[in-house]
């Protein structure tokens, strides 16, 4: 299952990445805990949770955030984290994938000021080279 796609979006678009996945979690209405393993993506519930984590902490304390969390804890209560969910998906692990997400998009991309959402970026071509992706110039 795969969170980097969520995380590289709450990056680059901050805090509107994160609204949106929550209004898509509230819309789809069902059991953000459950695991599908037909799906290449998360449980909802661990997806709302890396991009949150993945915000900055001034970004996590806009209003627009705070409301769309307290959102999500009210939507998200009405179920339960089974056993399957708590084993595949725990926080610390997830943390871990942000983090290292996070080192890694930094590593490639030089983010301005540590926000990435509305500046311009520049590829670094020597780590880009090493990861052999495409650049654009």
């Amino acid at each position: 299952m795969n969170s980097s796609g969520d995380i590289f979006a709450t990056v680059v678009c901050g805090p509107a990445h994160y609204v949106s996945c929550i209004d898509m979690a509230v819309r789809l209405a069902h059991d953000p805990f459950r695991l599908d393993y037909r799906d290449e993506h998360p449980p909802t519930a661990t997806r709302v949770y890396a991009c949150y984590r993945t915000l900055t902490q001034e970004q996590r304390s806009q209003p627009v955030v705070e409301v769309s969390r307290s959102n999500w804890d009210d939507a998200a209560q009405t179920y339960a984290r089974n056993a399957e969910y708590q084993l595949f998906c725990p926080e610390p692990l997830v943390d871990q994938l942000v983090d290292t997400t996070i080192s890694l998009i930094s590593a490639l991309v030089r983010v301005p000021n540590g926000t990435a959402h509305s500046t311009s970026w520049r590829i670094n071509s020597s780590v880009a080279s090493r990861v052999q992706m495409p650049l654009e110039h």
